[in-house]
């Protein structure tokens, strides 16, 4: 489930297994929620589990099989599953940076040899936050790697990342998954109406985590509360549009996430006057189709620019309040 849709890497991975020729450092890029960190534990497992050492049976996977050789069950498998096992290492942003002092204390830690794993397995996940301090510190380990240790770094694009740091990476790129594939993986295994499943896949982008998380009960009721929010903003006095921007951002991690799903509920709002059933929130139909019909094309336009320019200046450190006060307004017809 992690790995759906990811036919190409597994098979390079069981590829690079099969021949025994394993590098040192790997770069999974791609959007977020496709299984780049699953792929990466699943790699450690391969090279770590009990069954594989001790069973001459176990399936060795071949191009085309896009299986890795782990069974799942045994004791390194599950503590490395589980996020327990000391030689299966995982460094992620505090904030939004990974910082020096994380890399120093890593490059303290992989110098000895691993406790137990055959191959200890060092995951960086979100690697573009590294600062340039972090990034050169760690590029020191990978030009002279340490014993019996792999490095996994994750991130969108390898731009991201320094290019000497990429240069030293088997560079592995991963695919969004297919909106279907996401719509039957929210239906059938997690129960998820069937509109509210075909929403959330096409609104998902091919993430199969962000479409999990737009079906989250909570989040559903948010989505609602915005679409309508939207159609009613034209009529609402000017304090009321003021209260919609501090609901807004009031949870300052998740504005980045409303401003999305505004951006969504905005281009079905053009897609309804050409073609409704192509529409993403088709549980909302409704509300986008009220919203459609008030608003000009022209109009929906400069809306869906209101939103990326706050986007964008919200990247820049902007102050939030600031900036969604001038959004709601701005979706209220009032600038």
């Amino acid at each position: 489930d992690a790995l759906m849709d990811q036919e190409k890497p597994l098979r390079i991975l069981a590829g690079i297994l099969a021949r025994g020729d394993i590098p040192h450092a790997f770069l999974f890029t791609g959007i977020d929620g496709i299984g780049k960190r699953s792929a990466a534990m699943g790699f450690a497992m391969a090279c770590n589990c009990l069954a594989a050492v001790q069973e001459t049976s176990l399936p060795v996977p071949v191009p085309g099989d896009g299986g890795l050789p782990f069974c799942g069950d045994c004791r390194i498998c599950r503590a490395i599953a589980a996020g327990t096992h000391p030689d299966v290492i995982t460094i992620a942003p505090e904030g939004n940076a990974i910082k020096i002092g994380r890399i120093r204390e890593l490059i303290e830690k992989v110098v000895f040899r691993p406790h137990e794993a055959r191959m200890r397995a060092v995951i960086v996940s979100d690697a573009w936050a590294m600062n340039p301090e972090a990034a050169n510190a760690l590029l020191k380990s990978l030009e002279e790697p340490p014993p019996q240790t792999i490095f996994f770094l994750t991130a969108e694009h390898a731009s991201d990342l320094l290019p000497t740091v990429v240069s030293r990476c088997r560079h592995i790129r991963f695919a969004p998954v297919a909106a279907d594939r996401i719509e039957t993986f929210l239906h059938q295994r997690h129960g998820v109406d069937a509109k509210a499943a075909r929403s959330a896949a096409l609104m998902s982008g091919g993430s199969v985590a962000r479409a999990l998380a737009l079906t989250d009960v909570p989040l559903g009721a948010w989505r609602q509360w915005l679409a309508a929010e939207l159609a009613a903003l034209p009529s609402r006095p000017v304090p009321l549009v003021l209260a919609f921007a501090e609901k807004l951002q009031k949870n300052k991690d998740q504005v980045g996430q409303w401003l999305g799903m505004i951006q969504t509920c905005l281009y079905d709002a053009v897609v309804w006057k050409y073609q409704p059933g192509r529409i993403m929130n088709i549980d909302m139909a409704d509300a986008v189709a009220a919203m459609s019909d008030q608003e000009s094309i022209a109009s929906l336009g400069r809306k869906i620019d209101a939103v990326v320019a706050v986007e964008k200046a919200l990247d820049r450190n902007v102050n939030p309040r600031l900036a969604t006060e001038k959004l709601a307004l701005e979706l209220a017809n009032r600038l």
